[in-house]
């Protein structure tokens, strides 16, 4: 399977609200942060990453733009949120902006269910997709601006995989009758 590494780059309200109007009322997404955290003490969430039917969005939350309406998308139980180790990412989105997560798929937590040798997402991109993704710019400056485009297809690469990576996940959840636990 190609995995799309092409990115929107949703920085103006406009672009905010087209962009919730083209994930419709239900569906699968992507999520993934991009933080301060290397390079100030009080860590902020600087991008947010999502990947929907193969389409890949990047929000940059410092324009400053309202964002209640994805609170409402991750909020609501038709949409299935996957995460590779939600826990990190929900904490800070729900830290500073208040939203709150129903229907999450951790693709972190099922490959521990499932007894995967490693639970990284390297790991699980290499073990699924034959692909090994570049970490250079993991610690970057998230907060400074402009973001290179180096940064931004770094970023979009932590999302564009994850679907793919959870429906062959869910398949050996289900062969194993552990579905239920893990989302």
């Amino acid at each position: 399977m190609q995995i799309n590494s092409n990115y929107n780059l949703i920085e103006t309200k406009k672009n905010l609200e087209l962009f919730l109007v083209s994930l419709g009322k239900e569906g699968i997404i992507s999520i993934d942060t991009e933080s301060s955290g290397y390079y100030s003490y009080f860590s902020k969430v600087c991008l947010i990453q999502i990947t929907s039917n193969g389409r890949n969005y990047i929000l940059d939350p410092l324009q400053g733009y309202n964002l209640e309406g994805l609170g409402e998308i991750f909020e609501n139980d038709l949409f299935l949120k996957i995460f590779h180790s939600a826990s990190d990412d929900v904490k800070a989105l729900k830290r500073d902006f208040g939203f709150t997560f129903r229907n999450i798929a951790d693709t972190m937590y099922s490959s521990k269910l499932l007894g995967l040798e490693h639970n990284s997402l390297n790991y699980l991109v290499e073990r699924y997709h034959s692909v090994k993704l570049s970490k250079v710019e993991q610690k970057s400056n998230w907060e400074k601006r402009p973001l290179q485009k180096n940064q931004l297809t770094y970023a979009v690469l932590d999302t564009a995989y994850l679907e793919s990576i959870w429906e062959k996940m869910k398949s050996d959840l289900e062969k194993k009758n552990l579905l239920d636990e893990a989302i």
